[in-house]
């Protein structure tokens, strides 16, 4: 009867654990420093993961290319990525994937024209304090590296997920 009693109380701690916390819309360019910085203004809490919703627009790496929300139409290579106000990367995190010089990366299960875009770490969750400033950026534009020839804007919803205080 204990057991069961704890198994019921972790699962109903577990679904009770978090909640997505909506910080705004962003819309981003794919050159000239053209990100979108958002202020935080939820409660201080450790977030697990990053959710980006697709709403309109595309972004492109160059001029004859088909267009994309995230990086890439042709395939699995993303470019979105977000930062903190001194433009250092936090997501997607580094024990999920490697970003190249270039602002590139692949993470599984989404492409160039997913209709969202989610970043998780909840092993390392970050701590974010209300007020703190993040960016939104199309890689090549963030790395300053290969942008003349990018076009577009994309935008997107941004949501949190906030584990706790």
């Amino acid at each position: 009867m204990f057991v069961k009693v704890l198994l019921l109380l972790s699962i109903f701690h577990f679904t009770k654990a978090g909640v997505w916390f909506h910080v705004g819309q962003a819309c981003i360019g794919a050159k000239n420093n053209a990100y979108d910085e958002m202020v935080y203004g939820g409660p201080s809490s450790f977030v697990g993961a990053v959710k980006l919703i697709h709403t309109k627009g595309y972004v492109s790496n160059y001029r004859r290319a088909k267009s994309s929300y995230w990086g890439s139409n042709t395939g699995t290579p993303l470019t979105t990525l977000i930062t903190d106000n001194r433009n250092r990367l936090l997501y997607p995190s580094p024990r999920v994937t490697t970003v190249s010089s270039g602002g590139w990366y692949t993470l599984p299960g989404y492409a160039g024209t997913s209709p969202n875009l989610v970043f998780s770490d909840f092993c390392a969750p970050q701590y974010f304090e209300k007020d703190r400033k993040l960016r939104v950026w199309y890689g090549e534009d963030w790395s300053g590296r290969t942008e003349a020839d990018n076009h577009g804007k994309s935008c997107m919803q941004v949501y949190l997920y906030l584990m706790g205080h």
